[in-house]
């Protein structure tokens, strides 16, 4: 078993994105830790307190522009910054040119923030698996390391990777300024509401014609606890962060008690385009191309050097989503187990 260094203690933790789910939940729990102070923003919420956000945690508004992010810091002494707020929907944001402006310029205003700002020992970045990009050249698993063979060009993946280079460049201008980048598998759970999980929501489900993409997924609870520990830990660095084991596409569909409905590639597109506009879908190009090939992530560092390990695998996650919601085949399915290791 490999040896962790000691935690650390921050004393002044500020979350962004208290507003989202993740967010609220990163805080609550952060709050709940002995001589802990939390305060929350939150770009969205037009300067009022989210509501569910606990008494425990100060919200402090919706300051966007460095100068008043400066200023929030350094009035409280914040040590640890967690940024929460990344948007994958443009609909829940006012459309993808907001979307983009929220995602990148926003970081790039709280990193260098952060990077201005003395007191400001680490940075928690939220990044998703999006930024390895989706396509037929992918390999098996993607390590931290791995360049990806289909670069994302747009949407949420680019607005990931774009998150990324601004987190680091703040990190580069301060050599005490410690960075952890934790790259999430997609979530699910009981009350997650994202494109994929209306997708599951669909009696008849489009997918590529010939194809089968390989689903990772991340429960919520285990999104929480690994975005907390990485606030604690010594370690740093980027980490892939999944639940361990693997659906194919039209498993998961019988899962859900779905309807595959194989369409060529055109065609799949069309398809998406049709659900756009009737509201029940808002699938982008590059989620398509995640349906037809998905991604997998290699998550041993995270075990090995950050000391997370997920304890809901993919198929528990996705059917404890499932239960939730009173579908599917696999009601029975029991709760959260450490994984063995298929999906690492």
């Amino acid at each position: 078993m490999t040896d962790h260094p000691q935690p650390r203690r921050p004393r002044t933790v500020l979350v962004t994105g208290v507003g989202g789910r993740l967010g609220s939940r990163v805080a609550a729990e952060l709050a709940g830790r002995d001589g802990v102070r939390v305060l929350g923003t939150d770009p969205l919420s037009g300067g009022r307190r989210p509501a569910g956000l606990p008494a425990a945690v100060e919200f402090c508004g919706s300051p966007v522009a460095a100068e008043a992010v400066v200023r929030v810091l350094e009035s409280a002494a914040v040590d640890t910054v967690v940024h929460t707020a990344v948007y994958s929907r443009p609909k829940e944001v006012g459309g993808r040119t907001v979307m983009k402006d929220r995602n990148v310029l926003d970081a790039m205003q709280l990193f260098g923030a952060c990077a201005r700002t003395p007191s400001v020992s680490r940075m928690v970045v939220r990044s998703s698996s999006a930024v390895y990009g989706y396509g037929p050249r992918n390999p098996g698993r993607f390590t931290e390391t791995m360049r990806p063979p289909h670069p994302p060009a747009h949407g949420f993946s680019k607005d990931s990777v774009e998150i990324e280079q601004y987190a680091r460049a703040a990190a580069r201008r301060r050599e005490d300024l410690e960075l952890t980048i934790l790259r999430f598998a997609p979530l699910i759970g009981r009350d997650v509401d994202t494109e994929l999980t209306r997708y599951f929501r669909l009696r008849l489900a489009p997918t590529a014609l010939g194809r089968d993409p390989r689903i990772q997924l991340l429960h919520a609870e285990d999104a929480v606890r690994a975005t907390a520990e990485a606030v604690f830990a010594a370690a740093t660095g980027t980490f892939n962060i999944a639940g361990d084991g693997v659906l194919g596409g039209h498993q998961a569909l019988r899962l859900a008690g779905r309807t595959p409905l194989s369409l060529p590639g055109p065609v799949l597109s069309a398809a998406g385009s049709m659900l756009r506009t009737a509201g029940l879908q808002d699938f982008s190009a590059e989620e398509l191309r995640w349906l037809s090939y998905g991604v997998v992530l290699d998550t041993a560092r995270a075990r090995e050097v950050l000391g997370f390990t997920a304890r809901w695998d993919t198929r528990r996650a996705f059917t404890d989503y499932l239960r939730a919601h009173g579908r599917g085949r696999s009601a029975a399915d029991p709760g959260p187990t450490v994984g063995s290791g298929a999906g690492r």
